[in-house]
Order: C-alpha cells, then sequence, then structure tokens
C-alpha cells in the first residue's frame, strides 16, 4: 500500500508553481533585456539581435538550466 502524504504534495505543487512563475520572469526580463538592446541599436545589427539572437539566446539559457538541474 502507498500512503501519500498530501501537505508534501501540497508543498510541491506550490514549489513548482513558484518555480514556473519565476521560469517566466526570467524569460520575460531576457526578452526585455533583448528589446532594450535592440532599440539602442536602431540600425541593422539592432535588427538582427531582435529577429535572431533573443531566440537563439533565451532557448540556450533554458536548456542550460534544465540540464543543470537534472544533474542536481
Amino acid at each position: 500500500m502507498i500512503k501519500i502524504n498530501e501537505d508534501k504534495m501540497k508543498d510541491t505543487a506550490t514549489k513548482m508553481a513558484d518555480l514556473r512563475k519565476r521560469n517566466q520572469d526570467l524569460r520575460d526580463n531576457l526578452e526585455t533585456l533583448f528589446d532594450n538592446i535592440s532599440n539602442a541599436l536602431q540600425c541593422e545589427t539592432g535588427n538582427e539581435i531582435k529577429f535572431m539572437g533573443k531566440d537563439r539566446f533565451t532557448k540556450r539559457i533554458f536548456e542550460y538550466l534544465r540540464n543543470k538541474e537534472y544533474k542536481t
């Protein structure tokens, strides 16, 4: 028979919800950072950062964070 600790389950669910919010906040902050950089570089280079760099950079950051979580 498996016994589930309801308090631990609720605590874990709360922590997961907090983690999801923190991850979304990080993603939003990174997107704002790239938007600010591209606005500061109002030229062809700024447009390249805006359209190409943001997606590549944020994808790599989140892949790194995801891999780091699995290794710890």
